[in-house]
């Protein structure tokens, strides 16, 4: 495989590889040089690091834009709808960049992200900055994508995997500076910053890619052998369309169900019914023809595969409640500043990089992924549990040792799981990629579900707690300004309220506590297979003989064609800080 490729990179005026023919009558690919490569690396890092920061970055400004425009229960929205979003457009963009020029698709993907932070900063009402988070979303789920396929392109086979490594540390250490950039920008700024700041950098990104990067297009790409309703079909539409309506309608339920109307009311029976039946019929378009649909029957038949999914759903459910909500801890019970707060989560945040370095090693060093996939929901549920217990008088060493504790749990299983289908499926690298994508697109939902989750048992518990003290309404709750609470209430009823803010969180909490517990279930049930490292030789056609490691082998043929860089990145932090 390596005979494709040249011993020594070329220049060359362009960022797109030419095939050329050897003396031995192989063909072997030219790269680009570094000219051209560190410019245009360093504009899809850049792309990258903006949508990473996006993912974490309202955990500390989420509290301010709710308190101005008056409405805490679309709180939980501005994170959600986010992910909602993105997730889907992981998965159909990689059928777009397989079937268009992966360039342009690229740069209108990334100018979709722009466009909806530009709505999200100028957003005069929150159901417009709710508008804004969704279509950001979808251009970030196809960015995600499109920044491991234009890597692909940039570097030959044996520097590729290090380059997808950079892409993955970036998006992780980029979003771990999400919650003190967005502190910084909207105690500085105002939050609007916190959206704003995407245009100028995005736009120089988007212009470097326009000039730097030329990419072929692909082989099966859009062309008069196939006509728009066959290059339609490609894309799993009806799949993508039912799914997206289903997880739709369960946010909407979920929001609803806490704010607007009652559980019992018709709305939200009505939205939980409808969930179900689109699910369900997605359900079936994924049955009804395996090799056309976004998941073919035969990879959810694995059971590493199913048990990876139950991991990652609920692991990444577990750590985005505590993420998102351990903010508005510190600000609305300790009466924190958005910077203070991003500060006093730095554990979290130091902790969880710590434990997603210790997790390869382990990894690496025992030759089992399920040591580290069992230890890490045990964590997970021990740090949510006593972050749980939380108090204003709470010592600050107990606040940093939960913290750790949570982090490291966070940290261990971030990516882990992912490795499961490079191991489930050794022989077939498409159905490794799509299980790969599959387990990253459970956590992402998994994310954006509890996170509403989390914001419907807090208003929930609110609701219960002063609904019956004097002043008090439905409206007057919903409203409250959290970051101002010590200007609005004083005496027993400023006790009362920061008392009740205080429980209703350390509920949010507990939720990871069941998470934690499912997750080790799904942990369980995964099978032991070794990872291997087997050799095997290839013999070239002048009949010199090359030792490979098939494995490394394995994982580059699916970074090709899918963007395993997922698999590495959000996983730990995507949902780490989600929004």
């Amino acid at each position: 495989m390596s005979s494709q490729y040249p011993e020594n990179r070329e220049n060359s005026d362009i960022a797109s590889p030419a095939n050329h023919l050897s003396n031995d009558g192989k063909e072997r690919i030219k790269y680009p040089g570094w000219g051209v490569i560190i410019p245009a690396m360093t504009a899809l890092h850049t792309i990258l690091f903006l949508v990473a920061l996006d993912s974490t970055i309202l955990s500390t400004a989420a509290p301010q834009i709710s308190a101005q425009f008056q409405t805490v229960k679309d709180l939980g929205w501005y994170g959600s709808i986010y992910n909602a979003l993105r997730c889907p457009f992981v998965l159909l963009s990689a059928k777009v960049y397989n079937t268009y020029n992966p360039k342009w698709v690229l740069l209108c993907t990334t100018a979709v992200f722009e466009l909806g932070s530009a709505i999200c900063g100028a957003a005069p009402s929150s159901p417009v900055l709710i508008f804004g988070r969704a279509l950001a979303g979808i251009g970030a789920g196809a960015v995600l994508t499109g920044a491991v396929v234009a890597t692909q392109h940039l570097f030959e086979i044996s520097k590729r995997p290090i380059a997808i490594n950079l892409l993955g540390i970036n998006f992780v250490f980029s979003a771990t500076l999400g919650p003190i950039f967005g502190g910084i920008l909207t105690d500085s700024f105002g939050w609007r910053w916190c959206f704003y700041i995407n245009l100028p950098l995005g736009g120089a990104g988007m212009i470097m890619l326009a000039f730097l990067l030329h990419l072929p297009s692909p082989s099966g790409s859009s062309d008069n052998r196939m006509t728009l309703k066959q290059n339609l079909l490609k894309f799993d539409p009806i799949g993508s369309i039912t799914f997206l309506a289903s997880v739709i309608c369960l946010l909407l339920a979920l929001e609803w169900g806490a704010t607007k109307y009652t559980w019992s009311s018709p709305e939200v029976v009505a939205l939980l019914t409808v969930s179900v039946i689109l699910f369900g019929f997605f359900i079936g378009t994924q049955l009804w023809t395996q090799e056309e649909r976004t998941i073919p029957p035969r990879i959810i038949k694995q059971r590493s595969i199913t048990c990876a999914v139950l991991f990652s759903l609920t692991t990444g459910g577990a750590s985005s409640v505590v993420a998102y909500y351990l903010p508005f801890w510190f600000q609305s019970v300790k009466g924190a500043s958005a910077t203070q707060s991003a500060i006093d989560t730095l554990p979290l945040a130091i902790t969880t990089l710590v434990g997603l370095i210790a997790s390869g090693w382990i990894t690496t060093f025992v030759g089992y992924y399920n040591p580290v996939m069992i230890v890490s929901p045990i964590f997970l549920a021990i740090g949510s549990g006593l972050l749980s217990t939380w108090k204003l008088t709470t010592t600050s060493s107990h606040l940093i040792l939960y913290q750790v504790l949570h982090g490291i749990g966070l940290g261990l299983g971030g990516q882990i799981a992912t490795l499961a289908a490079q191991v489930t499926f050794d022989d077939d690298g498409n159905d490794s990629t799509i299980g790969a994508a599959l387990i990253l697109f459970s956590r992402m939902l998994g994310t954006a579900v509890f996170i509403s989750v989390g914001q419907s048992v807090f208003i929930t518990g609110l609701r219960q707690r002063l609904i019956k003290a004097p002043g008090f309404s439905y409206q007057r709750i919903q409203d409250l300004d959290h970051t101002r609470i010590r200007d609005i209430f004083s005496g027993e009823i400023l006790e009362m309220v920061v008392r009740a803010y205080n429980d209703c969180i350390a509920r949010i909490f507990f939720v990871g506590v069941g998470l934690g517990c499912v997750g080790l279930l799904g942990s369980a049930g995964m099978e032991w297979k070794r990872i291997k490292k087997d050799k095997q030789k290839t013999v070239s056609h002048d009949g010199e003989s090359q030792e490979k490691d098939k494995e490394f082998e394995k994982v580059v043929q699916q970074n090709i064609k899918v963007p395993e860089m997922l698999t590495q990145a959000s996983n730990g932090t995507a949902s780490f800080h989600s929004r």
